[in-house]
């Protein structure tokens, strides 16, 4: 997603980052709070979403790098397999906010 300074996304350390698109530098904007758990960071309508490994959907102020919880997941009843592996995508086209999921268990 493009910002004010350049790109900006989350990082693997759960910090709202900018990088200058010229050379590269990486500024720290703010903690997200969301550590390690950050996974997916789109763009809609000048609003930052982002996603965690919890499937939690939260929306991030792109000045500090705050979050506020846009949606959280909530299981459902019944028994539950951890999933082994899964994939998930966070995207906006059109005007419209998607997100994927996808887990599944890869015993042999």
């Amino acid at each position: 997603m493009v910002g004010p300074n350049g790109y900006i996304g989350v990082s693997f350390t759960g910090n709202l980052d900018s990088v200058d698109p010229a050379t590269g530098a990486i500024t720290v904007i703010g903690a997200t709070g969301l550590g390690a758990l950050a996974l997916d960071t789109a763009g809609l309508n000048g609003t930052v979403y982002e996603t965690d490994l919890n499937q939690n959907l939260y929306t991030i102020n792109p000045a500090t790098g705050s979050r506020n919880t846009h949606w959280l997941h909530r299981y459902r009843s019944g028994p539950h397999r951890p999933a082994d592996l899964f994939d998930e995508a966070l995207f906006s086209v059109g005007g419209t906010l998607y997100a994927t999921w996808d887990s599944f268990n890869a015993t042999p």
